[in-house]
Formats: structure tokens, sequence, C-alpha cells
């Protein structure tokens, strides 16, 4: 509906600028000079703090960390935890363990196993000049205090728009220590946030 009265609303303009014109070349008005149009700032993809190289390398066999995840939406708050353990690292990829734990610790359903490739390891982590903004910050949370990186990432849909940030361990490649997602879906605030509470190497 909106995308309809959009276009309505840009037909009569256009519609509306070509009676003015044909108009004013009828009465003998002169032509006024054209404008130029600004130059659109060429869209860049982002590289992230580390490369995939330096993920590699630090990656080993029985690292794991632990989240804690607050959800708020429509009144309702949930809390989750989820544990991601490393089972084998290889040349080509590395193989990882999934747990989720509800609000008590407890396991939630079976835990799932994924083999990811090197190349496929930033899957979904898509950032542009055009809708992020990159900072330093230092901060604190239940896993420990650390240097970061912060990419804020502001999108906008049809009838939704979202921020997300993302707090990325600068000497720790690979290495999360906070998410947190702000969205408004027509009207409904949903908000998400996630983090590190503990890591072993």
């Amino acid at each position: 509906m909106r995308k309809a009265i959009w276009m309505f609303a840009a037909t009569m303009m256009l519609f509306g600028a070509v009676s003015a014109g044909q108009v004013a070349a009828q009465m003998g008005a002169k032509d006024e000079p054209k404008k130029e149009e600004p130059k659109k700032e060429e869209v860049k993809k982002l590289d992230l703090p580390w490369t995939v190289e330096e993920c590699k390398k630090g990656m080993k066999k029985g690292q794991s960390v632990k989240y804690k995840s607050v959800t708020k939406a429509a009144g309702n708050e949930t809390v989750a935890y989820m544990v991601q353990e490393i089972l084998e690292v290889s040349d080509k990829g590395y193989k990882a363990k999934t747990t989720n734990l509800n609000a008590e610790g407890q396991p939630e359903g079976d835990a799932t196993e994924e083999e990811k490739t090197w190349d496929a390891m930033f899957e979904g982590l898509e950032f542009t000049s055009a809708d992020t903004k990159v900072t330093e910050e230092k901060i604190k949370v239940a896993g420990g205090e650390f240097e970061c990186k912060v990419y804020t990432q502001t999108k906008a849909e049809e009838g939704s728009k979202s921020t997300n940030t993302f707090y990325f361990i600068k000497n720790k490649p690979g290495h999360i220590a906070k998410v947190t997602v702000k969205a408004d879906y027509g009207g409904m605030e949903v908000s998400y946030e996630m983090e590190l509470v503990e890591s072993k190497e």
C-alpha cells in the first residue's frame, strides 16, 4: 500500500514537471540551466578487523565460548545461553558443536554439529560503507574486558528498520565480545543482546 502511494505521488510530480515545462516553453521563457547532480559515493565492502588466515592460526581443537542472550519483544523477556566448542581444525576448515541452554543453564534440545570451510567462515557478516560506521571502543562484559572494533550497521526495508552493532575483539581473531540488535517492525520494537560470558582456550 505504501509503495503504491509513493508511486502515485512520484507519477503526479513527474506530470506536474512536464506540464510546467510545456507552459514555460509556450510563453517563451528561457530554459533554466541544468543543475549538476551530486556525485554518489562509491559503496565499498568493509573488511573485518581480522583475516581468515589470522582466525585459522588462532583456532584450536577444544576451544569453547559461552554466550548469554537476552531478547525483549512485546513486553516479554527471554534469557538463554549458547555454548560453542571446536571439535576439529584442518587446512580445509573446522567443525564446531553448538549447545543451547535455557535461563537456568539446562540444555534445550540436542546439540548440533556443523562443518565450515575457511572461505565460508564469515558468511552473513557483510558490511558496506553505505550502511556501516566503524569505531573503536573498550568494553567490559561478563567474559572480560576487551579492546574492540565496533561495526554499527543500520538497515531500512519497507515497514522495518534495524540497527545492529557488533563488537569484534581486536586481538582475538574470530571472537566477538557482544552483539546488539534494535529493530522496529511496523511499530513493534524488538531488542536482542548477546554477550560473551566465558571462553576457554
